[in-house]
């Protein structure tokens, strides 16, 4: 399915990134058309003022002159109507433009880090060339990335044993381990293993606030999928006690002090 999806999001803005330049030629080709006919009608001008000036010259009749002079005034009309047309069309060619070039731009550029990428990813992991970057990456980080590479295509359980083979390189990789529990978690819905995940993990000694956030979803699947609301209990007073000022603290503290309210009353 997410390949299904990644090979439609890549055909879509690949699609759209032609589409948006083809707009842009076009837009581009109407302004330069307008221009040129701009260009031929101011010519052709010329040359009707100069053979009215001729007529009027050779021309010995007032009766004569006097059609002229309204001739002249009906064309003046008609090409200042004209000339408002021509701006008005000009002016939408232009915004136009610059919209659709815009718009070419950003997507020219998304496509083709995108394809950079994808194409990372098939030849490192696919095809199993090992691409060299400018700072060294160690055998652990590669395997990291390629467990979420597997992970991402849907194969959630190749992607798990490529994290345990991780934690068994560097068992304080708790990045590893936070991420098997999250993928038993939320890909793969094993809340049984998740908890067991999500308690591996919080052994480790990592950032206090994510540490916190971590702990919360542990208490949320003990209290709510496993029904164990006495491992949540405890959990909770656990990440109160070990880091009091993050923000999952906060949150726990605010169940505890109602669940300890009704432990009173029951008293």
């Amino acid at each position: 399915m997410r390949i299904a999806l990644r090979l439609f999001l890549v055909l879509l803005f690949f699609g759209s990134t032609i589409w948006f330049g083809f707009a842009t030629y076009r837009d581009y080709s109407m302004l330069m058309y307008d221009a040129v006919e701009e260009e031929t009608e101011l010519q052709y001008k010329d040359k009707l003022e100069m053979e009215t000036r001729t007529q009027k010259a050779v021309s010995d009749q007032a009766e004569d002159e006097s059609r002229v002079d309204d001739g002249n005034v009906l064309a003046e009309e008609e090409e200042t109507l004209r000339t408002i047309r021509k701006n008005k069309s000009v002016s939408r060619h232009y915004i136009r433009l610059i919209g659709n070039g815009v718009a070419f731009a950003v997507l020219f550029t998304i496509t083709g880090f995108g394809f950079a990428h994808q194409a990372g990813d098939f030849l490192r992991f696919d095809l199993g060339k090992k691409i060299d970057y400018v700072d060294e990456v160690s055998s652990t980080d590669e395997m990291y990335e390629k467990a979420e590479y597997q992970i991402l295509k849907g194969k959630h359980v190749a992607g798990i044993e490529l994290l345990r083979k991780v934690l068994v390189n560097d068992p304080d990789h708790f990045e590893a381990q936070l991420r098997i529990a999250e993928v038993y978690d939320k890909d793969l819905n094993n809340f049984e293993a998740a908890a067991n995940e999500y308690s591996l993990a919080l052994k480790h000694e990592f950032h206090p606030e994510r540490w916190s956030w971590a702990a919360v979803r542990l208490c949320n699947i003990y209290s709510g999928k496993l029904k164990d609301s006495n491992s949540a209990i405890r959990m909770m007073r656990q990440l109160v006690e070990k880091h009091p000022h993050t923000g999952g603290a906060a949150k726990v503290r605010k169940r505890l002090d109602m669940i300890d309210a009704h432990m009173g009353k029951r008293r």
